[in-house]
């Protein structure tokens, strides 16, 4: 069974406060709070450990520079893929150039 179901169980079923839950399995009390909320408002879902590709989702929603960075980066190689080379010259390094720069223009 995993710690976050043990905790759930002190605290919903066993009647236990937050404080001697963190106490006994020596968890933040922040994490049992985030805990709490997650199992109130999604159920036995909340209990399930995630996916790394949902890590890397939640973590980029939260990072607004990270997001920023990927949009610019997707846009600059749509662009890439729909150009032509700029002036009639160079080759990806060139046209990636000029797509970037575009974004910006």
């Amino acid at each position: 069974m995993s710690k976050a179901r043990l905790v759930i169980i002190a605290i919903e079923v066993e009647g236990r406060t937050p404080a001697e839950v963190c106490a006994a399995y020596g968890v933040s009390r922040s994490w049992v709070y985030e805990l709490l909320a997650r199992y109130r408002a999604e159920g036995d879902t909340a209990l399930r450990p995630p996916t790394p590709l949902l890590a890397e989702v939640r973590s980029e929603l939260r990072d607004p520079t990270r997001r920023t960075f990927v949009r610019v980066h997707s846009q600059a190689f749509q662009a890439l893929a729909t150009s032509r080379s700029p002036g009639g010259g160079g080759g990806v390094p060139d046209r990636l150039l000029h797509a970037v720069v575009g974004l910006f223009s």
